[in-house]
């Protein structure tokens, strides 16, 4: 990708994203390639990310998305409504034939598997199992939505696997506690703040000693390292809910917001826009390239998309690794 070209791009998000998000429809900015005729250019360009095209006869002069902005083109993508994918609801059965059941009870527990609190009924996903960088010591990681329902759920709280929605039970199915969570700041309106951009949605448990555990992705294998998203990369991830699914990475650098179910807007930085490939229940899962390094953790996302976030700044505020 052309540097200079995705620099200046990244300055529009970082010092105009007020000015899309106030147009309607708009929930969210990124570097992509241009398409046109559904032609994919591979010419970078500032992705315009919509919850549904409408014809420019049936929108306002001022929610009209231009097709240069400060010399750089842009492009209008459909992403539809945003929301986060961990699940308390019953589910239609998934594309892959789980191997083995990840919805059940999995000992040793490994990346993949269903997963909540003690006391919440919905579940999500096992991320990856990390290691604390100065003493070794093993945690779980997904997301602060899941682990901790958006910071509601104290710290030391018993961590069931599977979750609750799947028959877990204290002390039975316990496999540790929450041990730390980064604070997501939400708001009331759109009116988005650089300081209110969150750069991840995350937490991390941990793991109780008697508790067996492996680092292994099932139909994947061991992830030991990690790597800068990329436009076009193809990846993928082991959920609870779809288990192995596929898909590419078509946005990247976005700035993204969604409402929570308590009707606050979420915004998030510097995520990672991909080809939908998860459902509910698949919160938290590890993104994978197919040279198996990491690369983001799951956010939300819809039929349309996934959203990540990236995992180099998770594991740095974390002090851990894989």
């Amino acid at each position: 990708m052309n540097s200079l070209l995705e620099e200046s791009i990244k300055n529009i998000i970082d010092n105009y994203t007020e000015f899309f998000f106030h147009k309607k429809n708009v929930i969210g900015v990124g570097i992509g390639f241009k398409t046109i005729n559904e032609i994919d250019t591979k010419e970078p360009c500032l992705h315009v990310l919509v919850e549904e095209k409408k014809s420019l006869n049936k929108l306002y002069k001022k929610d009209i998305i231009p097709k240069f902005f400060l010399g750089i083109k842009t492009d209008v993508i459909k992403v539809g409504s945003l929301t986060y994918l961990n699940s308390n609801k019953p589910l239609p059965p998934p594309p892959i034939p789980p191997r083995p059941k990840i919805k059940g009870l999995l000992r040793p527990i490994k990346p993949g598997c269903s997963i909540s609190p003690l006391g919440q009924n919905y579940f999500g996903t096992l991320g990856a199992i990390v290691f604390n960088n100065n003493d070794n010591i093993p945690y779980i990681l997904s997301n602060n939505h899941v682990l901790s329902r958006n910071g509601k759920i104290p710290i030391r709280t018993p961590i069931l696997q599977p979750g609750v929605f799947h028959g877990g039970n204290n002390p039975n199915n316990r496999i540790g506690e929450l041990s730390k969570t980064l604070i997501i700041n939400h708001m009331i309106t759109k009116d988005i703040e650089k300081d209110f951009l969150n750069f991840g949605d995350c937490a991390i448990a941990k793991i109780d000693s008697k508790i067996e555990y492996s680092t292994y992705f099932n139909d994947i294998g061991t992830v030991n390292e990690t790597m800068d998203e990329e436009i076009g990369v193809l990846v993928q991830k082991l959920g609870a809910s779809t288990n192995k699914t596929g898909g590419e990475i078509i946005t990247i650098n976005a700035a993204v917001f969604f409402k929570d179910n308590n009707g606050f807007f979420k915004a998030y930085r510097n995520s990672i826009i991909t080809t939908s490939m998860s459902s509910k229940g698949d919160s938290g899962s590890l993104l994978i390239s197919f040279t198996k390094k990491a690369i983001g953790l799951l956010i939300g996302g819809n039929k349309e998309v996934d959203i990540f976030c990236p995992i180099k700044p998770i594991l740095n505020f974390f002090n851990i690794h894989f």
